[in-house]
This record gives C-alpha cells, sequence and structure tokens, in this order.
C-alpha cells in the first residue's frame, strides 16, 4: 500500500522539525531518517509546509489549471498603464512567470508590491493560468504572497 506521510514534531529543546516521508515503509517513525530542517525559536516566523512543496517558476507552466505555490526570485517588475503591477520570475518578463496585481486589489496591500517584493525571493500561491502562453498567478490579497527563508 503506498502512503505519504507529513511528520511535524516539536522537540522538546524548542527547535521545530520538520519530516516529509513519502512512499511505503514498514519503519516505525522512530526508526525513520527522513530530512529534516530545523528552525530556532528566534525565527521571524514558523515555515509553512508550503516553503517544502512550492514549485520554481520554470516548472509553473506545467500545472497550470492547479492551486499551487511558486517560489521564485522578483528579478523585474513593471506596471501598467491602469495601475496593474506585475512581478516578473525573470528579467525579460517574456521569459516566462508572473505574479499580477491588479489595481482594484492593490489597496488591500499595507506597501506597494513591487517596492516590497523587488529583487527579494517570494513565494505566491494561488491558480497558475496563463496569459498570452506565460503562466502567471493572480494575486488578488496580501495572503497569497509573502517573502521566502
Amino acid at each position: 500500500m503506498n502512503r505519504s506521510s507529513i511528520r511535524i514534531a516539536v522537540a522538546t529543546s524548542c527547535l521545530m522539525t520538520l519530516s516529509i516521508t513519502a512512499g511505503c515503509s514498514s519503519q516505525s517513525a522512530s526508526q525513520a531518517t527522513p530530512s529534516t530542517q530545523r528552525v530556532s525559536p528566534a525565527h521571524s516566523r514558523m515555515p509553512k509546509i508550503s516553503d517544502y512543496l512550492s514549485i520554481s517558476a520554470s516548472d509553473s507552466g506545467n500545472h497550470v489549471g492547479e492551486v499551487r505555490t511558486v517560489k521564485f526570485h522578483v528579478a523585474s517588475t513593471g506596471s501598467g498603464s491602469s495601475g496593474t503591477e506585475f512581478l516578473n520570475a525573470y528579467s525579460n518578463y517574456l521569459d516566462g512567470f508572473t505574479a499580477v496585481v491588479f489595481s482594484e486589489d492593490a489597496p488591500q496591500f499595507a506597501n506597494d508590491p513591487i517596492s516590497t517584493y523587488s529583487d527579494r525571493d517570494v513565494l505566491v500561491t494561488g491558480t497558475i493560468s496563463t496569459y498570452q502562453g506565460r503562466p502567471q498567478i493572480i494575486i488578488k490579497n496580501p495572503s497569497q504572497i509573502r517573502l521566502a527563508n
């Protein structure tokens, strides 16, 4: 029987360990040797599962129609005449993935998305769609985007 399991355990040393294992295993949790990442309590936020399950901008075109988290470096930005803001994964936006904030959604953001995320690593979650053959995620509210670790 195939199964995937995600085990999250908080160690007594106040460090969080996230273990992700996949496949069929007869080992008990104490015998398994999955990969782990430790995050100190002084860290600004606890990691979310999406940190570990994100896809790259270059892979986003393979997931059109799916709700996914895309991790990318904002290599370039742009603004349309209507106030739409674009966060591009490539210097030339024609080369691939873009996160889009339409002008009617911009007031929900405490700070301008372009100045906040330009030249930063981000995680964007939403339904991947295409515009003129290029993958994109439309950001409707600030909870869909955050800085990556």
